[in-house]
């Protein structure tokens, strides 16, 4: 109900990847996007989360799911995966595609 309300107010609602968004979004038919880190870049990705702050728990339990969610992204319904890596950020995909 938040993600719906929110997008009352912004053309672009970003969320934390879950599976349980996922599946409501593909169960509602709500037209979504993910971005996700290149499969080869998990060294760039645990390093941007010490970066971060993260805790090594938190690095763990990412590095666990890190194929998994992309493998379920992958068969999702999601309109299409924007790939990022150290060479193309967020930011600039959502200007290529003219998001912003």
């Amino acid at each position: 109900n938040v993600i719906k309300e929110k997008q009352n107010y912004y053309d672009i609602v970003f969320v934390q990847l879950n599976l349980q968004h996922l599946e409501y979004f593909d169960n509602n038919n709500i037209e979504y996007y993910i971005a996700y880190p290149a499969l080869d870049s998990w060294e760039w990705v645990k390093q941007r989360s010490i970066n971060r702050g993260n805790n090594e728990k938190w690095i763990k339990r990412l590095e666990e799911v890190f194929e998994e969610y992309y493998i379920a992204s992958k068969k999702s319904k999601c309109k299409e995966i924007f790939i990022v890596n150290e060479q193309t950020s967020l930011e600039d995909i959502l200007k290529k595609k003219e998001f912003i």
